[in-house]
């Protein structure tokens, strides 16, 4: 079975505003690992809106970028991509819209052969993934940074979650990753 994996970045306080952040060559060579190694990407709308549109259009043989932006947008540019979402009505050539059937459709997912699956998504979809025990890791990389409000990344889990802790790493920004497997 393979694992859907959440990754995301948060402020000190635990909020996902990160409009301003720029990665460090380190956390984005780390970023670089966790999507190479994954055999697809789940985003929720949003987070798809955000992203695709700049790492699609993203020149990988631009030398005048930094080497792990290349190596990001390669990455990315490759993987097969699922987008959860009720409004749109398509999606590029590369994914599969799922707009019903959320909970069963990313059950089906993970049933599937390959390597694991990357999860990109907000407060709303994760409370729903997560609440349906199909969520088996969470990595946090967390800024040194208080923004003092903003969207809470687990706002809207109703449910107290148990998890163990599988790994802590510092990057040179002072920013800190926690690895957690749901419990």
């Amino acid at each position: 079975m393979r694992k859907l994996v959440y990754t995301i970045i948060t402020t000190l306080d635990g909020y996902i505003d990160n409009d301003d952040y720029e990665p460090t060559d380190d956390e984005h060579a780390f970023a670089n690992r966790q999507i190479d190694e994954s055999g697809a990407i789940v985003f929720g709308r949003v987070m798809h809106g955000m992203l695709v549109p700049f790492w699609d259009t993203f020149d990988v043989n631009d030398t005048s970028v930094p080497a792990v932006h290349r190596e990001f947008a390669k990455f990315f540019q490759m993987k097969p991509r699922y987008v959860v979402s009720r409004t749109l009505d398509k999606v590029e050539d590369n994914a599969t819209l799922i707009s019903d059937n959320v909970v069963e459709s990313i059950a089906a997912l993970k049933e599937q052969p390959g390597d694991r699956l990357a999860l990109a998504c907000g407060p709303r979809l994760l409370a729903t993934l997560v609440g349906n025990n199909l969520v088996d890791e969470i990595q946090i990389l967390v800024r040194p940074f208080i923004r003092g409000g903003g969207k809470p990344v687990f706002r809207d889990i109703d449910n107290p979650q148990h998890l163990t802790l599988l790994e802590t790493r510092a990057f040179a920004s002072g920013a800190v990753l926690l690895r957690y497997a749901a419990a």
